[in-house]
């Protein structure tokens, strides 16, 4: 009515639109006691939320909608830890990864915190790339592919969907057996000089911090945030494709087999109230067996 009685002829005026008191104070009652703002209370300006809410309806805008991240006062008084590479895992998961015997650890470290002291952040709604984060000319192919590795280990635990992935499906015997392999499910190859990176894609409207710690021969990547809304879990599949067996000329040196795996991470991701919303593939892996040659 009040925007009516304003009406004037030749001009514009805009559409007053408020809550009554007791209104403005039930949906702020509301808001505060919903079940994921436990301790959250203090931490949003929720009155400048309801005014620019108050400002779409003023201008009659037909698909309103805000994001709560935006009230925040400052989203780094949020952040926890929410992955760790060195972390327990379920039984039959993938365990911490040591660092390989082509990489020096202590090197790689010293690099990471002479360039970033503070760590890296992973901006919200923005693509990480490994050539583009870290200098080629300062980490050579072998630490980038192990750092790559790190961060493919994070992925399922997150949010964050996979860009960009390169690996290589065969297992070095000469340091590993099929069974003792450490990088299923994390496995990355990245080669500057090819361009072969590996990336993946930050679609939330948060922003994260990665930071490394290097405790013995394991490099520790920390990822941290505000907490998600969503609970996740990993699951981690991996199918033995059993070796042939292949008689051959005494001119073939024999040699013995090497079992196929084909590996899955999955990401399951519930919602308050425990219930499944998604089952995602993050990672898919396949490593082909080798035939095993015997003599007659």
């Amino acid at each position: 009515n009040e925007s009516l009685a304003n009406i004037q002829d030749g001009r514009t005026v805009p559409l007053d639109v408020w809550y009554p008191d007791t209104i403005r104070a039930q949906i702020l009652f509301e808001i505060e006691n919903q079940p994921f703002m436990e301790n959250l209370q203090d931490q949003f300006d929720l009155e400048d939320l309801l005014d620019d809410i108050l400002q779409d309806a003023s201008q009659m805008k037909t698909f309103s909608s805000k994001q709560l991240i935006d009230y925040v006062f400052n989203e780094d008084n949020l952040f926890v830890d929410l992955f760790q590479t060195t972390q327990s895992r379920p039984a039959g998961a993938m365990g911490p990864l040591q660092v390989p015997a082509n990489v020096n650890g202590n090197e790689l470290y010293n690099k990471l915190i002479s360039v970033y002291p503070n760590g890296i952040n992973i901006d919200r709604k923005s693509t990480f790339s490994i050539l583009d984060t870290f200098d080629p000319n300062t980490f050579n192919d072998a630490e980038l592919s192990f750092l790559a590795s790190l961060f493919l280990d994070m992925l399922p635990y997150t949010h964050f969907s996979m860009y960009e992935r390169n690996y290589r499906p065969v297992i070095d015997t000469s340091i590993y057996t099929a069974q003792n392999y450490p990088f299923y499910g994390r496995n990355v190859r990245v080669r500057a000089s090819q361009d072969i990176d590996f990336s993946f894609e930050n679609n939330s409207f948060s922003h994260f911090r990665v930071q490394f710690e290097l405790t013995g021969n394991f490099l520790n990547l920390r990822l941290i945030g505000a907490p998600y809304l969503n609970a996740i879990s990993v699951a981690f599949d991996m199918t033995t494709i059993p070796y042939l067996t292949e008689t051959v000329s005494p001119t073939i040196n024999e040699r013995p087999g090497v079992d196929g795996r084909v590996v899955k991470v999955y990401r399951h991701v519930y919602d308050l109230n425990e219930e499944l919303l998604s089952r995602t593939r993050v990672v898919f892996e396949s490593y082909r067996p080798r035939t095993a040659f015997i003599h007659e």
